[in-house]
């Protein structure tokens, strides 16, 4: 684990970001998002979504000449609702998409945007948190199954920054956000 007095304020930004995100794209798929309370921590192990699909948000991260791979890990369920939602969907339909295993090629675009607004909420939170400058950039999304931990580049054993929080999305069934960003501690 590195060192707690470097990361502290690292672990307050993902914090801070995950919450930058919600209120975020709440706005611009007027909804309102909200999270139970959380806190980041560090780990060397990328977490695994339970219980349903997930869509990971893959984002690019570049601090201090390195390099290096985070996530949002998102149940399909939001991921699909949030899309539509973005589409400016009748709500009838946000919640047939929502229901989707295998969302259609519109969806999937509306994914790919949604993406991202989640890195730019992101690289603003960690401008606003961290002494160096950190350029986050949306690398695509991928579905991945309930128990498996989404595909990153990252080595298993070495420090990954982690926040997880149960997201209220409205009348949506609520379900656990997770964000991973890699060790940020150069930039703090």
């Amino acid at each position: 684990m590195s060192d707690p007095t470097q990361t502290t304020p690292g672990l307050n930004a993902i914090d801070q970001a995950l919450e930058r995100i919600t209120h975020d794209v709440g706005l611009v798929v007027d909804r309102i998002i909200d999270l139970d309370p959380h806190e980041a921590m560090v780990v060397q192990e990328r977490p695994a979504g339970q219980d349903q699909v997930h869509l990971s948000f893959r984002l690019n991260l570049d601090w201090n000449g390195q390099v290096g791979q985070g996530c949002l890990l998102m149940p399909l369920e939001h991921a699909n609702g949030l899309a539509a939602s973005l589409m400016m969907l009748a709500e009838p339909q946000v919640d047939e998409l929502r229901k989707l295993e295998s969302p259609d090629r519109a969806t999937k675009d509306a994914m790919i945007e949604l993406g991202s607004f989640i890195a730019g909420a992101i690289h603003d939170q960690l401008a606003d948190s961290l002494t160096e400058t950190v350029l986050v950039a949306p690398a695509g999304c991928q579905g991945v199954r309930a128990g498996v931990r989404p595909a990153l580049e990252y080595t298993d054993g070495t420090d990954l920054w982690v926040t997880q929080a149960n997201c209220n999305i409205e009348n949506w069934t609520a379900s656990d956000w997770i964000l991973m960003l890699p060790d940020l501690a150069a930039a703090v």
